[in-house]
């Protein structure tokens, strides 16, 4: 069963080579990180444009950028861009994770167009409320994104151990650099990418909101940049407006 690991991933796979691979429909990125219980190294970063190269093209690109690397017997993880997710911020009555799981998995059905037999299901736990209830924030990817991934990575020869949620990954590193963990208030990030952004609230090194956009730097450096600048804007007030409505918590410090 493919699921998706949660947060601080990285401390069950602490002491190691690890290599992060996004997969998009655009870009193809790898990241080289050395870990430990007590801090992760970035080694090195690379991408490449996929936009027009085909499943065993997309392979033969992998398969090379991976080698650049010289990664030493490394621990491979597929990452999950927002991009890629349905995400949905909901109350489940009940703190035992068990409960949790089988609720989230009979209601999910309720989130998304897909059959309950096309996707795949998680959650980050964000807390208990009134006692009795837990603030969780909902992930649903489709099975065919995560299958098609894997059978990228495995012509390239390679074989990933977890999946990860990108935003949590942004959430605990943020909070990390910046201090986050202690704060009392949430704090908003914005993440630009190529073709997309997101707009995550963390609040205690957790992905509290993820609303992801469809404006990314290609659109705010090309030539109509003044329509997507403006556009841009408007998202991003849309974004914390939408985090408002679900009423998770104070506003964010922007």
């Amino acid at each position: 069963m493919i699921s998706i690991a949660r947060l601080n991933p990285f401390s069950r796979i602490a002491g190691c080579e690890i290599v992060g691979i996004e997969l998009s429909a655009n870009f193809l990125k790898l990241v080289h990180l050395k870990s430990s219980l007590q801090k992760s190294e970035i080694l090195n970063i690379l991408s490449k444009d996929i936009t027009n190269l085909n499943e065993d093209e997309t392979a033969k690109a992998l398969k090379a950028l991976f080698l650049e690397l010289k990664a030493k017997n490394p621990r491979i993880v597929n990452i999950v861009s927002a991009s890629l997710a349905i995400t949905k911020n909901i109350e489940i009555p009940s703190c035992d994770h068990a409960e949790i799981r089988e609720i989230i998995s009979l209601q999910a059905g309720r989130h998304t167009p897909y059959s309950r037999e096309e996707i795949i299901v998680d959650y980050v736990d964000l807390g208990a409320y009134k006692n009795s209830y837990t603030k969780i924030l909902l992930v649903i990817v489709a099975r065919n994104i995560v299958k098609r991934h894997y059978e990228t990575l495995s012509k390239a020869g390679l074989k990933p151990e977890k999946i990860f949620f990108a935003p949590e990954g942004l959430a605990l590193s943020a909070g990390r650099l910046l201090k986050l963990g202690s704060e009392n208030m949430p704090v908003s990030v914005v993440n630009i990418d190529d073709v997309s952004s997101d707009f995550t609230v963390i609040f205690r090194n957790k992905p509290l909101f993820v609303r992801s956009i469809s404006i990314g730097r290609q659109h705010l450096s090309a030539e109509h940049k003044e329509i997507y600048n403006k556009k841009f804007v408007e998202e991003l007030k849309k974004s914390f407006e939408s985090y408002q409505a679900e009423g998770l918590d104070k506003p964010p410090n922007i």
